[in-house]
């Protein structure tokens, strides 16, 4: 049980709910990349399966006149402070000739709302005769499924770093499958962004929102207690045992629903593991319960049971988390980039605050970097657009190609693009550079669990994981149990969720 001042603090965070689960919001400009939604995923925690989608029909086929279907799901929610404020944005009326294209991207403050307004009026400057009807909604995972199974979708969607919304996106024939525009436009995505958003071999969507997963540190925190910024992984363990004598919780922990307990398994794992170790265990080429990944869960798991809060971590959702970080109650937290937004709004109530971030420091010293990329969110084309060229300019537009749209983008939420871009006059941290420049390597850093396992290995990776969490599973029945289901699912044909 936290104390009265964190659990009121709890009430106010949660109107600052994550960007999404996600993203490599490096965190930037009026608050540093760092400073948002730092660097999901992937890691991110996954949505609950849709309702089953309708009888499939071709993807690409034409739109016809929509049909009194059987609704797979509840209609869709309304917009984000749609009954109050309005999330749409009431666009002129468009001139003869106008092409109008309905978008939903994920937010519900303020700013956000500013912020798209801005971006929807610089795309229409720079593309005469397209207008975006756009529309913010708070939480993607509760309209997106029903929106498109109940026809009411709009052309353009943004999506979660969340498989289980893109399976089912693909499973209905929801979206368009866009290899084909991959290749004529030449969209420079980053190859392991665009693996990310390939399921059976075609590629969905387009990512746009870069993250990582890491070790974010207060620096306040660290400084009352006289400790230095680590450098090493031994310096990141003796520094948490110095909180420990102090009284203090040394990390923080958004386990709720098993995700943070994934985070921290992953880091450890790229901390030790060489790229193609990685790539091996993850796809199945080598067994799961490899040394490597025996070292990484028996590390993840001593950093729960003994610096942790334990079972009370495992109900704190981010939200919750925050206001403890903030406050100092604990030094580390092996979050995503995404949680820099969350940091920024917590300045109000704790003005000292003052944070970095950095990849998990390497164990196998052999290793020039570790950091754990994911997306965060990604664009789709509903199957049913009628001007799908109008809908690729938007996206074309929102995906990295923009100067105007990057740097506003970074500097008012933290996020970049999934793809080499400029940020010359967008103030950024040292360690918000380093960053972007291991993004920008294009390694095999968007490998995670949740993205190449079946949906029943994760399930049990959550479940168990919320377990090792709380000492009630040892890191030999976790790793036991998920080698042996590994080794029957890759028996099973299309159980991995990418080619």
């Amino acid at each position: 049980m936290q104390d009265a001042g964190s659990q009121a603090q709890h009430g106010e965070n949660g109107l600052v709910r994550r960007l999404t689960r996600r993203g490599f919001v490096i965190r930037s400009g009026a608050f540093g990349l760092s400073a948002v939604a730092l660097f999901t995923a992937a890691c991110s925690p996954s949505s609950a399966p849709a309702a089953p989608p309708p009888a499939p029909g071709k993807a690409d086929a034409p739109a016809k006149p929509a049909e009194a279907a059987k609704p797979a799901a509840p209609p869709a929610p309304p917009a984000a402070g749609a009954a109050s404020s309005g999330a749409q944005a009431s666009a002129p009326a468009a001139k003869a000739g106008t092409k109008t294209v309905s978008m939903w991207w994920e937010g519900k403050l303020p700013y956000e709302e500013k912020l798209r307004d801005e971006q929807v009026q610089d795309f229409q400057a720079k593309n005469p005769g397209i207008t975006i009807n756009r529309t913010l909604q708070a939480d993607l995972t509760k309209v997106v499924i029903p929106g498109f199974s109940t026809g009411s979708a709009p052309d353009i969607t943004q999506t979660e770093g969340d498989f289980p919304m893109r399976k089912s996106l693909v499973d209905g024939n929801f979206v368009l499958p866009l290899d084909k525009y991959y290749d004529e436009r030449k969209w420079p995505i980053f190859d392991w962004a665009r693996t990310w958003s390939k399921i059976g071999g075609k590629t969905w969507e387009v990512p746009w929102e870069a993250q990582t997963h890491g070790l974010s540190y207060n620096k306040t925190a660290l400084k009352k207690l006289g400790i230095e910024i680590p450098k090493t992984y031994d310096d990141v363990m003796k520094a948490a045992e110095t909180a420990k004598k102090a009284g203090l919780v040394p990390f923080a922990s958004d386990n709720d629903k098993g995700t943070n307990i994934r985070r921290v398994l992953m880091t450890h794992l790229f901390a030790l593991a060489t790229p193609q170790q990685v790539r091996d265990i993850l796809f199945g080429d080598a067994k799961y319960d490899s040394p490597e990944m025996i070292e990484a869960v028996d590390r993840t798991a001593k950093i729960f049971k003994e610096y942790t809060d334990g079972k009370l971590g495992n109900t704190l959702t981010s939200d919750a988390a925050t206001p403890d970080f903030a406050a100092g109650r604990n030094i580390f937290w092996i979050t995503g980039t995404y949680n820099g937004k969350r940091y920024k709004a917590q300045l109000k109530d704790f003005p000292d605050l003052d944070w970095g971030y950095m990849d998990l420091p390497a164990i196998n010293t052999s290793l020039k970097w570790t950091t754990v990329g994911g997306i965060g969110s990604a664009f789709a084309i509903n199957a049913k657009a009628q001007d799908v060229e109008s809908a690729l300019k938007v996206i074309e537009y929102s995906m990295g190609l923009d100067d105007n749209y990057n740097k506003t983008t970074l500097k008012a939420l933290g996020l970049i693009p999934c793809m080499p871009f400029k940020y010359d006059g967008v103030e950024l941290r040292e360690d918000d550079k380093y960053l972007i420049d291991s993004l920008s390597q294009n390694r095999d850093i968007g490998l995670q669990t949740n993205k190449l396992w079946p949906p029943d290995m994760t399930k049990y990776e959550e479940q168990a994981g919320q377990g090792l969490a709380a000492g009630e599973v040892t890191p030999k029945e976790f790793v036991t149990t998920l080698a042996k289901m590994w080794e029957e699912d890759k028996k099973k044909p299309g159980e991995r969720w990418i080619a």
